[in-house]
C-alpha cells in the first residue's frame, strides 16, 4: 500500500514496493505543506539507506501535477538543497522525473535556477521511461535492480480514499 500525503489541492503517493527504486506520483498542485511533509518522507528513507550503506535512486511521476506557486518552487528549492547537503552519499543522481506539462517542465527549471546547488534532474515523457532510465543506472553501478519491476507496464498501486479535489481531502 502506498504511503499517501494529500490536501484539499494535491497528493503524494510513494511506492516502497521497490527500493532502492522509489517511486513517487505527484497530483494536483503541490502546496508548501505537501512539499516539507513529502520531503521529511524522503529524508526518513534516505536516513534509513545510508544507515544500511545502501543508496536510493528516485523516479517521480509527476505527469499529472500542475505548476505550484513561486513560494512552492522556492520551498522546493531550498528543501532540495538541504536533501542534497545531507543525503549525497545515500541518493543517486539523477532524480528521474516523468513530465508531459510544459508548465510543469518549467517549473522544474525554474527550481534548478532557483537551487543554490546543482540539481541533477533528468526529465522524460513517460514514467516507463523514468523507470527503464533508473534501472539502467542501478545496473551501471554494478546494482542488481528491483525484482518484479518492469518499467514498460508498471502501473502504480491503486489507493483506497479521496483523490485531489476530492471535498474529503484535509
Amino acid at each position: 500500500m502506498p504511503t499517501v500525503y494529500a490536501d484539499a489541492s494535491c497528493r503524494v503517493l510513494f511506492d516502497e514496493g521497490y527500493l532502492p527504486v522509489l517511486i513517487s506520483r505527484w497530483e494536483g498542485c503541490i502546496t508548501e505543506s505537501i512539499a516539507r511533509q513529502t520531503f521529511a518522507h524522503m529524508d526518513g528513507l534516505l536516513e534509513l539507506a545510508r544507515q544500511a550503506g545502501d543508496r536510493i535512486i528516485q523516479v517521480v511521476d509527476a505527469t499529472a501535477s500542475t505548476r505550484p506557486d513561486a513560494l512552492t518552487r522556492k520551498v522546493l528549492a531550498e528543501l532540495t538543497d538541504a536533501q542534497l547537503e545531507r543525503f549525497a552519499d545515500a541518493a543517486f543522481m539523477p532524480v528521474f522525473i516523468a513530465i508531459d506539462s510544459a508548465l510543469v517542465r518549467g517549473a522544474v527549471t525554474a527550481v534548478n535556477w532557483i537551487s543554490r546547488k546543482p540539481v541533477t534532474t533528468a526529465p522524460v515523457a513517460s514514467l516507463g521511461a523514468a523507470l527503464g532510465d533508473a534501472v539502467e543506472r542501478l545496473t551501471a553501478e554494478g546494482i542488481r535492480p528491483p525484482s518484479g519491476l518492469q518499467p514498460s507496464v508498471y502501473v502504480f498501486p491503486e489507493v483506497d480514499g479521496p483523490s485531489v479535489g476530492s471535498s474529503d481531502l484535509g
